[in-house]
């Protein structure tokens, strides 16, 4: 994230997220989720109000996942291609334009 992501609002979501994250989680799944951007993200787009946009499945198990954490927080949590619909997101394939060649007309005068 290239956002200031330490301000009053934010702090109080860490906060909120650490807290859960610390009630459900083992030592070791804590020490990983809080050493990476997924901790900042889901908080911040908490204090925020973002969506936070992932490919990552909701899943229970050792590790915190990005959607649980999203559920857990009351944070909007959608894939790749719920966001590309929603921005109504268009992708044209197909041949570029051909772009015009001017010819140098006195290359065609016979010798």
């Amino acid at each position: 994230m290239f956002l200031d992501t330490e301000d009053a609002k934010a702090f109080e979501s860490f906060k909120i997220l650490s807290g859960w994250v610390e009630r459900e989680y083992a030592p070791a799944a804590q020490e990983q989720f809080f050493a990476c951007v997924d901790f900042y993200l889901v908080g911040f787009a908490h204090a925020h109000g973002h969506i936070v946009v992932t490919h990552e499945k909701y899943a229970d198990g050792f590790a915190v996942k990005i959607p649980k954490a999203c559920k857990a927080m009351g944070v909007p949590c959608i894939n790749t291609f719920e966001m590309l619909n929603r921005e109504k997101a268009k992708f044209v394939l197909g041949p570029q334009p051909r772009k015009s060649i001017k010819k140098d007309p006195t290359k065609d005068l016979g010798s």
